[in-house]
C-alpha cells in the first residue's frame, strides 16, 4: 500500500520512460457491454461540440458552478444505475494500491460528479481536425470546493471503444514550449511552432479495456493519427483522483 503521491511518481517514471502507466482493466466483452449501454442512452448524451463530441456525465473542465452541480445531480444516478459494476471495479483497482479509503463523493457538502464518458464521432469532421483538440494540462481540482486541503491529484482514462486505425494521446515532455499557458490550440500557432510540436509529440495509442494513468501536469492532447471510418467512435471513461487528509476522491 502506498500514498497517491508515491503511486503518482511510479507512473511518471515508469520503466519505459513514458509519461503514463498502461494497465489492463476491462475485458473486450466488458467494453462491448459498456458501449451497448451507452448507445441505449444516446438520447441522454450532451452535445459538447456540434455533432462530433458528446459526453455522458458532468465534466469539471466544461461545467462550472451551479451548472456542474445541476448536471451531476442529473447524471450521477443515471451513471450509477447503468454502470455501478464499472465504478466499483475502478474503485477496487485503486483501493488495492493506495493507503487511504478511495471513495466517490455524491453527497453534501461538496458533491462531485462520477467519472464520465467522452464520445467522439463524425468521421468527416474528426479526419479534418486531427490536431484540433486542445493541448492542455489537467486542473479540475481548482474548479471545486473541498472539505480539506488537497495533498495530491491524478488523472486516468479508460479506453472503451476505438477506431480500427486506433486513437490515443499525444504528450509533450518539454513544458517550456507552452509558457505555462493551458489550453493551447495548434491552429493558433505559427507554422514554426506547429512543426516543433509535431516533431516533439509522443504518440501513445490506446488499447481497448486499458486504463491510462498520468500526473495530469504533462501537456497532452487527444489524438488520432489516421482516419476514422464512417460510423466509428472513440469512447473513453475519464476521471481524476484528489487525495484529501482522510480519503481519496474519484470524480471528474
Amino acid at each position: 500500500m502506498q500514498s497517491l503521491t508515491e503511486y503518482k511518481k511510479k507512473c511518471i517514471f515508469n520503466k519505459e520512460l513514458l509519461p503514463l502507466e498502461e494497465t489492463y482493466l476491462f475485458s473486450e466483452n466488458e467494453c462491448i457491454k459498456i458501449s451497448n449501454i451507452l448507445m441505449q442512452n444516446e438520447h441522454k448524451w450532451q452535445a459538447r461540440f456540434g455533432n462530433c463530441f458528446f459526453s455522458f456525465g458532468a465534466l469539471s473542465y466544461l461545467d462550472e458552478g451551479w451548472d456542474y452541480q445541476n448536471k451531476l445531480q442529473y447524471f450521477n444516478p443515471l451513471l450509477w444505475d447503468n454502470f455501478e459494476w464499472v465504478y466499483k471495479k475502478i474503485q477496487n483497482y485503486y483501493q488495492e494500491k493506495l493507503n487511504k479509503s478511495v471513495v466517490y463523493w455524491n453527497k453534501e457538502p461538496f458533491p462531485k460528479a462520477f467519472p464520465g464518458f467522452h464520445i467522439f464521432q463524425n468521421s468527416e469532421i474528426i479526419n479534418q481536425n486531427k490536431w484540433g483538440a486542445s493541448i492542455h494540462t489537467d486542473n479540475p481540482h481548482t474548479k471545486h470546493a473541498w472539505p480539506t486541503k488537497i495533498n495530491c491529484v491524478f488523472t486516468f482514462t479508460i479506453s472503451i471503444q476505438s477506431p480500427d486505425n486506433d486513437s490515443g494521446l499525444r504528450f509533450w515532455l518539454n513544458k517550456e514550449n507552452f509558457h505555462n499557458i493551458s489550453p493551447v490550440y495548434y491552429n493558433d500557432l505559427t507554422e514554426d511552432d506547429k512543426r516543433k510540436l509535431e516533431k516533439e509529440a509522443i504518440y501513445i495509442p490506446y488499447k481497448i479495456g486499458y486504463i491510462y494513468e498520468h500526473d495530469g501536469n504533462t501537456y497532452h492532447q487527444i489524438a488520432t493519427e489516421k482516419d476514422f471510418k464512417p460510423n466509428e467512435r472513440r469512447i473513453s471513461l475519464q476521471g481524476h483522483l484528489s487525495e484529501l487528509d482522510n480519503n481519496i476522491i474519484l470524480y471528474v
